[in-house]
């Protein structure tokens, strides 16, 4: 596939916006090395964890009783607080992402500027779990009270 094609499938204009020309790719070959990376030392723990309980095996050692323990422990699930401030900084992130390409792309400003509507999604559904966060914390605060 060559690029002009690329770019017109995206609906970039190669002579006015060469900004989001140049930042779609490295966006895209930034989030497959953070994948990358993040499952490589993920692996690579695991290997040094098997081979650390691998020579304690062989030396005759105890195990710790606690040591299986992890394997069936869920992940720690996310607060409210958490992925409401998360989804606001992805939303805001999405927002300032398209007023950047609509202030630097005077042509197709008004595309970019609409643009930054996909980035309200997101921040209305931080806004909401902010909001669950602080009901629970206030429902759990009257709890205590009555008590």
């Amino acid at each position: 596939m060559d690029l002009t094609l690329l770019m017109t499938l995206l609906r970039l204009d190669i002579g006015h916006n060469t900004f989001v020309a140049l930042m779609f790719p490295v966006m895209c070959i930034m989030a497959i090395a953070i994948v990358w990376i993040t499952s490589a030392e993920k692996k690579k723990r695991y290997e040094l964890e098997a081979d650390l309980y691998a020579k304690a095996i062989e030396r005759g050692q105890e195990l710790p009783g606690n040591l299986f323990d992890r394997l069936g422990e869920k992940k720690r699930k996310k607060s409210s607080l958490e992925k409401g401030i998360i989804l606001i900084s992805v939303g805001a992130g999405i927002s300032l992402f398209f007023l950047v390409i609509a202030l630097t792309d005077a042509p197709h400003a008004d595309r970019s500027l609409r643009g930054m509507a996909i980035g309200i999604i997101p921040f209305a559904i931080g806004v909401g779990h902010l909001l669950i966060h602080f009901l629970e914390k206030k429902k759990q605060h009257d709890r205590k009270d009555e008590e």
